[in-house]
């Protein structure tokens, strides 16, 4: 899947208001140290594969009471 996301991927961004569909999202919130409390990874029902995973969860900010 993440060669097709790849491939349509730069007409995808100019089409969708710059959305990666091969963007590691945990990834970047990590380093960006926030801590993943919940995450659910999926695809999106009656969608195209290579435009429907995705990932919803909560992240706790690095900064106390941000």
């Amino acid at each position: 899947m993440r060669r097709w996301q790849r491939r349509i991927e730069p007409l995808h961004k100019r089409l969708c208001g710059g959305c990666h569909l091969t963007r590691q999202t945990v990834d970047l919130l990590t380093a960006a140290g926030f801590t993943v409390t919940e995450l659910d990874v999926f695809y999106e029902e009656r969608a195209p594969k290579p435009f429907a995973a995705d990932s919803l969860g909560v992240a706790l900010s690095p900064r106390p009471g941000g």
